[in-house]
């Protein structure tokens, strides 16, 4: 008989096994936690090392390389990285900033990279949390070098070699006037510009350290001014209501037009107490003066009570203007030295539109206005009062960003559909209740309420936005709903609102405004034109865009008007298209077109034009279907395709021959009755495509030298000068770009660096049986960043600034 096998030690062995795995398997689970942290880690690396990558090449030429900001502002900022979360660090790379120079980065937004791209740039950027500086509140020191070269890219078209004046603009390097302002008024004007006087708003192209090495310069002009005498500025302050005073009127030193508080109702109330705030230490207690000004002419600061009386003035509009351009831009008293000047409240901000509004109200009424002839009374010795007031929202807050972008439609109802829509219902017509508000029910926004539609734009964007910007609660015992603080709570970004409001806009067309836009640079015809009736012009503001100075070509403007024109306008622009809502019931017909477009002058005849095209219109009437498209606003067409356009509608509509006491001048000779053909054509590339993202760059010369000799001196030669052989090609040569083909320079450098920019954007083959070098297309391929195109352009327009 076999013996009884004994397992003890097979039990023995499994139960040592079982208690080790499970010891391992409780050390896993104890290690899991540091394992996945090492991972996350690692990953964290990976990605940071990944987006320094990718910042280095796409970013530093805007931000530094080490983000302390260029052209665009710093973001190695300690306030920044603190405030900014990293979902819209990630939506401002992605989408990038509308109006500015910052593109839109991420594919999904026509950008070269990819949504794990974009976030290693965030886990980048979020790397320097621990050791940024506070950037914001480091003084800035100037480099009057840096300022030079700045000024000779951006400021002497205008203001002159060395700061000595053109006939466009002023001299700034002259002894009065750079004793009259300060660098405070000198780095405002930079920054905000005078857009309404030709001057640009420099504070959304130049970097903060740009703008300070601009007032080193500035200083040191001071030392050593050019000139002693300021020349009279070409362009007079022209206030928004025509004044014809008996007398010359009062007007500060600063420059300016009037700001959006003449549109406002005052608060007398207010306006005392902010009087008392800000203005009283200055201009005595209720204005009465005796305040010493050492240094200034008068010797003490002008009292308000009484005032200058030749601000006064019988029409209330006028009179608030009259005030209006003080408190808005400031003045310098004249003098050697004054020691106080007045400062641009609104301007700096200091002072929101309404609190203006109300100290106007205030020193107004101080100074009550004699009564006016009876044919116009006002009766203005109180408060200034509309016959309604404008709706305000209960939570107060001046007008953000949004206001200074552009809003997309099309973009604001996709924003209004997710965010907007369950509250003021399908396309804003409300009915949605609103339990424990006045009103029960929550505000349409179709209509809106009409005391917030204005004429002008800009004042119905404003008095949207605050709405939108801050929140407002509803009258009422307790509303159930109220409006949120999009902006100020960064739900919606600046974009957002702007396209809210343009949705919101588009669905409440403002009236026509009484009195007709003047725009801010009048096109000269080459001969004075008086015609018998008023132009027609559209409801949309804004003066004449690049496209009046191009040659427009009839053939290709037939070729656009059938796409974009004709299912409005009709075939060749008959018309016969109905508009509903509209006072005509149908759109207008091109062919034939209002006869008060047509003028002899083909300048004036396609400018008539063109304010159409640039800008839209909306048609009268009370609810009309369909609207003018900006086809050049929104960049729907580009200026040479409106050019064609113009072309080919005036072609439908010969303008008749001027009479032969004020002839046209032949210096630029138009028939518009068949192509439009200028002495010369203006040379173009082979390759087709439009101007590309450098055009909306500020240019460095000296940069552009640079990226000029690795990329196009062995082409072009030494500074462009040509004299490198293409066999093959028709010329036998390269051509040169010193000096290059006259076509292509033009006075206005918008057009001149859109000539040169077709070439770099898309390349071209130069003409020949088989050249055997061709023009790369350094924008297309991505060789080049759109930074490093418009250095070239600068540099390129600076070798042929002279010629």
């Amino acid at each position: 008989m076999r013996a009884k096998e004994n397992y003890s030690r097979y039990v023995v062995a499994g139960l040592i096994l079982s208690v080790a795995v499970l010891v391992s398997f409780q050390v896993y689970i104890l290690r899991e936690p540091q394992r996945i942290a090492a991972v996350s880690n690692a990953d964290k690396v990976l990605a940071v090392a990944a987006g320094e990558t990718l910042f280095k090449t796409n970013c530093v030429t805007c931000h530094g390389a080490n983000g302390e900001g260029d052209i665009g502002p710093a973001l190695n900022d300690s306030t920044f990285l603190k405030t900014t979360a990293d979902d819209t660090i990630f939506s401002v790379i992605s989408s990038g900033i509308p109006g500015t120079q910052m593109p839109a980065w991420n594919q999904q937004h026509g950008g070269p990279l990819t949504d794990e791209n974009v976030n290693q740039i965030v886990a980048y950027l979020r790397g320097w949390q621990d050791t940024a500086p506070d950037r914001r509140n480091a003084p800035l020191k100037g480099d009057a070098g840096n300022g030079t070269v700045i000024f000779n890219s951006v400021c002497a078209i205008c203001h002159g070699a060395n700061g000595i004046g053109t006939d466009k603009a002023l001299a700034l390097n002259d002894a009065t006037h750079l004793n009259q302002f300060d660098d405070a008024w000198y780095k405002d004007t930079i920054m905000k510009g005078r857009p309404a006087k030709g001057m640009p708003t420099w504070g959304t192209v130049l970097a903060p350290q740009q703008t300070a090495d601009l007032l080193a310069l500035i200083e040191e002009w001071r030392a050593s001014p050019a000139a002693s005498v300021v020349p009279t500025p070409t362009i007079p302050i022209t206030p928004t209501v025509e004044v014809t005073p008996t007398v010359e009127v009062a007007r500060p030193s600063n420059p300016g037009e009037p700001g959006t508080a003449i549109g406002l109702t005052a608060d007398l109330k207010a306006g005392e107490q902010v009087f008392v705030a800000d203005c009283k230490k200055c201009h005595g207690d209720q204005g009465v003066g005796g305040v010493p000004n050492p240094g200034s002419t008068d010797g003490t600061i002008p009292p308000l009570n009484p005032i200058d009386e030749t601000l006064i003035d019988p029409n209330s509009t006028v009179y608030a203007t009259n005030l209006d351009l003080f408190i808005e831009h400031g003045s310098t008293p004249a003098g050697p030295n004054p020691k106080e000047k007045m400062a641009a409240w609104g301007d700096t901000k200091k002072l929101t539109p309404q609190q203006i509004a109300d100290v106007i109200g205030y020193v107004m009424s101080l100074n009550p206005a004699p009564a006016a002839a009876p044919t116009t009374p006002v009766t203005p010795t109180a408060e200034i009062t509309p016959t309604v007031d404008v709706a305000r929202p209960s939570n107060p807050g001046d007008a953000g960003p949004a206001i200074a972008l552009m809003g997309d439609v099309k973009a604001g109802e996709t924003v209004f559909t997710e965010s907007c829509k369950k509250c003021h219902g399908d396309q804003g017509v409300g009915n949605v209740p609103n339990p424990g508000s006045t009103d029960g029910t929550i505000p349409p926004l179709n209509p809106i309420d009409e005391t917030l539609i204005d004429p002008n734009p800009h004042v119905f964007a404003y008095n949207i936005d605050i709405f939108i910007e801050h929140g407002s609660t509803p009258e009422g015992p307790n509303p159930k709903e109220k409006m949120p603080a999009w902006g100020d709570t960064k739900k919606l970004t600046p974009q957002q609102i702007a396209d809210v409001i343009a949705y919101v806009m588009s669905l409440n067309p403002a009236p026509a405004a009484t009195t007709p836009v003047t725009p801010t640079e009048t096109i000269t015809p080459t001969a004075e034109v008086t015609p018998t009736v008023d132009v027609a012009r559209p409801s949309n503001p804004g003066d004449a865009g690049p496209a009046v100075t191009l040659t427009g070509n009839v053939k290709a403007g037939e070729q656009l008007f059938g796409p974009n024109c004709q299912k409005c306008h009709g075939p060749t622009g008959t018309g016969g298209v109905a508009n509903p809502g509209s006072t005509d019931g149908t759109i207008p017909p091109l062919n034939p077109i209002d006869s008060t477009l047509i003028d002899p002058d083909p300048k004036t005849y396609a400018t008539n034009l063109d304010l159409f095209l640039e800008h839209g219109s909306t048609p009268e009437g009370p609810n009309p279907k369909e609207k003018m498209p900006a086809w050049g606003d929104t960049k729907k067409l580009t200026p040479q395709q409106i050019a064609d356009l113009i072309a080919y509608v005036m072609s439908l509509n010969p303008a008749p021959t001027a009479a032969p006491t004020t002839p046209v001048p032949p210096t630029e000779t138009i028939t518009p009755t068949a192509e439009v053909t200028p002495t010369v054509d203006v040379a173009r590339p082979s390759n087709p495509g439009d101007a590309g993202p450098a055009l909306n760059l500020t240019g460095d010369a000296i940069a552009g030298a640079t990226v000029f000799t690795d990329s196009c001196k062995k082409c072009h030669g030494d500074q462009g000068v040509g004299g490198v052989a293409n066999p093959g090609s028709t010329d036998g040569t390269i051509p040169p770009l010193n000096p290059i083909d006259d076509t292509m320079i033009s006075k206005d450098l918008k057009v001149f660096a859109y000539n040169i920019d077709l070439f770099l954007e898309h390349g071209s083959t130069p003409e020949g049986p088989n050249p055997k070098e061709k023009m790369p297309a350094w924008g297309d391929t991505k060789k080049l960043t759109p930074q490093q195109i418009a250095d070239v352009i600068a540099y390129l327009i600076n070798l042929n600034s002279a010629k």
